[in-house]
């Protein structure tokens, strides 16, 4: 995405979003979010983790935004009406 100039980023997993506290009764999607709040908290290495980082990766080198989300909501993923959306800034 970056070697191309895209102004977005969009990965698609099973989850319908990013989850704090994943598998816990205090699980909670995290619709908007900028690499920053993403940096202290810690994601599964061998599913959430990896999305994570390239995504803040993106944001950060880009300056466009990311989307993590289901499939069937890509569109709204990018309109920050689904899934968890990252950008620059809040």
């Amino acid at each position: 995405a970056e070697q191309i100039k895209a102004d977005a980023l969009l990965i698609l997993t099973d989850a319908d979003a990013v989850y704090l506290g994943w598998g816990t009764p205090q699980q909670r999607a995290l619709d908007k979010a900028t690499p920053d709040d993403l940096a202290g908290i810690a994601f599964d290495a061998g599913s959430m983790g990896p999305k994570i980082s390239a995504a803040s990766h993106f944001v950060r080198y880009a300056q466009g935004i990311a989307g993590i989300g289901a499939l069937q909501d890509a569109t709204r993923i990018l309109a920050g009406e689904k899934g968890t959306l990252i950008t620059p800034t809040r």
